[in-house]
């Protein structure tokens, strides 16, 4: 990319334009070039890590779904085989909301 960037912009001396100048010009654009580049690898280095965490965050996203269900289907499990039991459960926490809620 950066040597026929260099090749089609520095090119020849101009016949008005100083060696200083000429120099100063090929500098520059090297220096640009080189920039590109390192940004071009920074760039890079970015979207795989980028790439990277989005996996883990997918991956992390499927565990708690997973826990979710294993969690509702305990709930469900419980329910079923003690009613009661859950109904009390269920009259006790409104208690307990409805008094800290007053608050």
């Amino acid at each position: 990319m950066s040597s026929t960037h260099s090749q089609a912009t520095s090119g020849p001396r101009a016949a008005n334009e100083s060696p200083a100048t000429h120099k100063a010009r090929e500098a520059a654009h090297e220096a640009v070039d080189r920039a590109a580049d390192r940004a071009e690898v920074v760039e890079d280095r970015i979207r795989k890590e980028a790439a990277h965490m989005a996996e883990k965050a997918n991956a992390g996203k499927d565990e708690a779904m997973a826990r979710w269900d294993d969690t509702v289907e305990t709930l469900d499990e419980f329910v079923r085989k003690r009613p009661v039991a859950s109904v009390g459960i269920a009259f006790g926490a409104g208690v307990l909301a409805a008094l800290l809620l007053r608050r």
